[in-house]
């Protein structure tokens, strides 16, 4: 969004900018959310810029069943994963 601001032209302000990526996690607004801000003046050009973010480009495409191949593919690599991966081993008590 800040790029597509300045691609227009707008000044902007992103109060919390450096803060905020210093905290990951949950944002706190007024403690490390980021926050755009521009001119008062810059508004309507502003709003229009951004359309794109506030708008869905369309309506959201139907979920698709994954195809046999592609679950094929997921069992074997669960199968290959879990026999390269160590653990479940477990010692006997003479060796503790």
């Amino acid at each position: 969004m800040l790029c597509e601001l300045e691609a227009h032209g707008i000044r902007t302000f992103v109060q919390g900018a450096g803060f905020g990526s210093l905290w990951p996690g949950t944002q706190i607004p007024w403690y490390n959310m980021r926050r755009v801000m521009v001119s008062s003046t810059d508004v309507p050009q502003a709003i229009k810029a951004i359309a794109m973010f506030t708008h869905p480009a369309g309506p959201p495409s139907p979920y698709q069943w994954p195809g046999l191949l592609h679950v094929l593919r997921m069992l074997v690599e669960v199968v290959l994963i879990s026999w390269c991966v160590p653990g479940g081993r477990y010692r006997s008590k003479e060796h503790i």
